[in-house]
């Protein structure tokens, strides 16, 4: 039964695949070498707005669909939300990455986004670039997740004159899970190990690990608390609380 269930999944996942966008992206934007093994992974109802930047995977154990775009879904009523697809800078795969359909990644010329390995975007969210985006490992963020480093305008000060700069560098560190309704603004650096809750606006440095994050603007409301990440220990707290009566894959 499990078996099954496992082999339903792959089934189901591989006609979400667009195989002419899969080969376009892997051999357009990697090394040859690299391209060969396919190790990106394109749904059907990606849009790739535009290529023109530079991708690159940092990974010693090269994989097939290591990175997914729209391929992977937690809902079914997904399937009809586009993800957006537009890289004018550089944006760096330092190992296995998931992104679900209804996302938006963009990055401008003078853009980096860099992912850690084992990350994942939600539907409907959105990282966009025009200086530097960071992510540490096990980054998990939630769906409707809007974070970018630039404001995109400039706002003066009429007594002074003074135009401050519209981008600056975010950083996100390693373990950290990002809850749904987030916007991270220019200038957010988030230490590991951090919990960011529901709703809230985070726009100044968290150098602070192991806190619960909320509120607008947001500040810390717990210390001393993470998520629990793995996943057979998830699973038994399921089972403990009677979530779960089997295993979910």
């Amino acid at each position: 039964m499990k078996s099954l269930k496992i082999w339903k999944g792959r089934f189901v996942r591989f006609f979400r695949i667009s195989i002419h966008k899969t080969l376009y992206v892997n051999f357009r934007c990697l090394p040859i070498r690299q391209a060969c093994k396919i190790p990106i992974l394109i749904g059907r109802g990606t849009q790739l707005r535009s290529l023109n930047g530079k991708m690159v995977i940092k990974y010693s154990t090269l994989r097939f669909g290591m990175v997914q775009f729209g391929v992977n879904q937690i809902f079914n009523s997904c399937n009809s939300y586009k993800t957006i697809l537009e890289n004018d800078g550089v944006i760096i795969f330092n190992g296995i990455a998931t992104f679900q359909s209804g996302i938006v990644l963009k990055t401008f010329k003078t853009g980096k986004i860099e992912f850690g390995t084992k990350f994942s975007l939600g539907r409907f969210s959105q990282i966009i670039s025009k200086s530097n985006v960071l992510f540490g490992n096990y980054c998990r963020c939630s769906w409707n997740v809007y974070i970018s480093d630039t404001d995109f305008h400039y706002i003066k000060n009429i007594e002074t004159g003074e135009v401050k700069n519209n981008t600056k560098k975010i950083s996100i560190g390693n373990n950290c899970w990002i809850a749904n309704n987030v916007s991270i603004s220019k200038g957010s650096i988030i230490a590991n190990n951090n919990i960011i809750a529901s709703n809230p606006y985070i726009n100044k440095v968290f150098c602070e690990s192991n806190t619960l994050l909320a509120g607008a603007p947001a500040s810390i409301k717990r210390r001393n608390y993470i998520q629990v990440f793995d996943a057979l220990e998830e699973f038994e707290w399921n089972k403990f609380y009677n979530w779960e009566k089997e295993r979910p894959w």
